[in-house]
């Protein structure tokens, strides 16, 4: 990864989310709608390689969204803009999308042809999702505007950092066996649970979202034993069936967890969840 600090405001271009207006995600970043357009000719002189134009080729127009990132001096711009990365990774588990950030600038992707600094952050072609894009409805616009806020706050904890990192990236797997080893991953991370697993997983899980209704609590205890049972085969080599829609259920579930943990502004305790 490489982030430049230059002056006193950056922004990072954005694909596969495009919200419904500027929306302040801190006291420093602010993400909006955007769009890139450039002639070829306009890519090449703004790259500094064949490698940066073959980067740019690929994802510039797909730009659909921008982080304007603002600070008081050039080295905590590059803070600031190497941390907010992580929005385009907490964007990408809220709202089950995949956000790529490859591009840095010091304008906005609508002038691009007017920059005067254009980095490539890196090279992994991440985000490379054909260019479908995430357009924000008005109740998931309102809950960004909401919650938000939250939700960052909590990727102070390790626990719901490495929940939120497991259901961005599961996508850049192949295999469902890799795809649900990683999603249990953080589903198990939230809870931090050392004996009797499948059990108390799942019934803490149950209890947790749905604390007031002993039949849904029944419902998703039911399910989660038997996501757990094709977990553990997945991870242990045993065979598998219906990979693909156990791994479409377990993310409904680590997705779940993270978003009401956001709307509580709290982690799963489980002293709380005891019977």
């Amino acid at each position: 990864m490489r982030i430049l600090g230059k002056g006193i405001e950056t922004y990072l271009y954005l694909n596969g989310i495009r919200p419904r207006e500027k929306v302040r995600l801190n006291d420093a970043v602010v993400l909006f709608p955007s769009s890139c357009n450039p002639t070829p000719d306009e890519i090449i002189a703004k790259s500094r390689s064949e490698m940066d134009i073959g980067v740019a080729c690929i994802f510039l127009r797909s730009v659909s969204a921008c982080l304007h990132i603002v600070a008081s001096t050039p080295r905590e711009l590059a803070v600031k803009a190497w941390n907010s990365q992580w929005d385009a990774v907490l964007l990408s588990a809220l709202y089950d999308c995949e956000v790529g950030h490859n591009f840095q600038s010091d304008v906005a992707p609508e002038n691009f042809n007017e920059a005067k600094e254009f980095n490539v952050t890196n090279y992994a072609f991440k985000g490379l999702n054909s260019g479908e894009i995430k357009n924000l409805t008005s109740a998931e616009h309102a809950w960004l505007k909401a919650h938000y806020w939250t939700a960052q706050g909590l990727m102070d904890e390790d626990r719901y950092r490495n929940a939120v990192h497991c259901l961005a990236s599961y996508r850049w797997h192949s295999m469902p066996r890799a795809q649900l080893a990683l999603i249990w991953s953080g589903i198990e991370g939230l809870f931090q649970i050392d004996y009797e697993l499948s059990f108390r997983l799942s019934l803490y899980i149950a209890k947790y979202l749905s604390p007031r209704s002993h039949a849904r609590q029944k419902m998703i205890f039911d399910e989660l034993k038997k996501l757990y049972g094709i977990r553990s085969k997945a991870v242990h080599g045993g065979k598998l069936k219906d990979s693909n829609a156990a791994v479409k259920r377990s993310l409904k579930i680590l997705r779940r967890l993270i978003v009401k943990s956001a709307e509580q502004g709290t982690l799963p305790m489980i002293d709380e969840l005891c019977p």
